[in-house]
């Protein structure tokens, strides 16, 4: 994997999908909460590095496992390089894909959204999107 892919992944996992965005960061403090208190023997770091730990690690841990912002970026991409446009059909599949329906649905319409405002096709992805809240609730 080349420097610019692995970045262009990093980007679109983390920062592109505002739910592990929201998750990690509280993860990450917790973590190193937890351990500077069990290191430095401190009572009140650890229970409060633990408890936020348990509460924001295991939603980081799904958005990434569960989520496909990247990889719907990357299909997404390839289909409008390949057919010069993005066709709602192609966008209506990314509607009800998925695990837990609406958290994928999120993490996938994220990355379909970055791949169309890249290449100037947000139209046909707003107008799909649009179409589908009267029938189906998107986060």
């Amino acid at each position: 994997m080349e420097l610019a892919e692995l970045t262009e992944r990093l980007y679109y996992t983390f920062v592109g999908n505002r739910v592990t965005l929201l998750t990690s960061t509280p993860a990450v403090y917790g973590t190193y909460k937890l351990l500077k208190g069990v290191i430095q023997n401190d009572f009140f770091d650890a229970v409060v590095g633990g408890l936020t730990y348990l509460a924001f690690a295991p939603p980081f841990v799904l958005s990434i496992m569960c989520c496909n912002t990247y990889n719907s970026y990357r299909r997404t991409k390839e289909h409008i390089e390949t057919h010069d446009e993005l066709d709602s059909l192609f966008v209506r599949q990314f509607l009800h894909r998925g695990l837990f329906e609406s958290f994928d649905r999120y993490c996938n319409l994220q990355g379909v959204y970055f791949a169309a405002r890249k290449y100037g096709q947000l139209d046909v992805f707003n107008e799909v999107v649009k179409e589908s809240k009267n029938r189906i609730p998107i986060l």
